[in-house]
C-alpha cells in the first residue's frame, strides 16, 4: 500500500502493527513509529526482513535476541546494530555466516583481531573455545570427571 496524506495514519495497537507487518508493509514507514520500541512487532518485522533492524528502537539495536534473529536473516543487519553487539563475536559470526561481506560492520577490533585469518573459521574456533572453557568450569562436570 502507498501512502499518501488521505491513507496515512498512525497505528494505535499492537495487533494493528502486527497485522500490516504480516502483510508486508515496510516496517520504517512512519506509522510504525509507535512500535519502534515494542519487541513483538520488531521481532515479526525482522522474521520477514532482517533489513527492518534499521527501524527498530536503540533498545533493541542492543538486544542480542533481536539482533541475532535480524543477522541471521539478512548478514547486513550488522551495520543496525549497537556498538557494543558489533563486538559480540557470536553475533558477527551469525552475520558472516549469512553474509561474510558483513564483516565490514563489525566492530573495528573484532577486524583487527581476525586480520588475514578466514573470519568464519576463527570466530567457530573462539565460540568454541568458550563453550569448552565453561563447561570444563561447571562444577557438576569437575565433580563427574573427578569420579573418573
Amino acid at each position: 500500500m502507498i501512502l499518501t496524506k488521505r491513507n496515512f495514519k498512525m497505528y494505535k495497537t499492537q495487533s494493528q502493527a502486527l497485522e500490516h507487518v504480516r502483510q508486508g508493509e515496510n516496517f520504517t514507514n512512519k506509522v510504525f513509529d509507535k512500535f519502534r520500541d515494542d519487541k513483538r512487532v520488531v521481532l515479526e518485522a525482522i522474521s520477514i526482513k532482517g533489513f527492518y533492524l534499521n527501524g527498530a528502537s536503540e533498545r533493541l539495536k542492543n538486544d542480542k535476541e533481536v539482533v541475532l534473529k535480524a543477522v541471521k536473516k539478512y548478514g547486513y543487519a550488522l551495520q543496525f546494530a549497537s556498538e557494543q553487539l558489533k563486538q559480540d563475536k557470536e553475533v558477527v559470526l551469525c552475520a558472516l555466516k549469512e553474509n561474510p561481506k558483513s564483516i565490514d560492520f563489525a566492530h573495528k577490533n573484532i577486524r583487527e583481531e581476525i586480520g588475514d585469518l578466514d573470519p568464519i573459521q576463527y570466530l567457530e574456533s573462539f565460540l568454541l573455545k568458550l563453550e569448552l572453557t565453561k563447561s570444563l568450569t561447571n562444577d557438576n562436570l569437575l565433580n563427574k570427571l573427578k569420579k573418573i
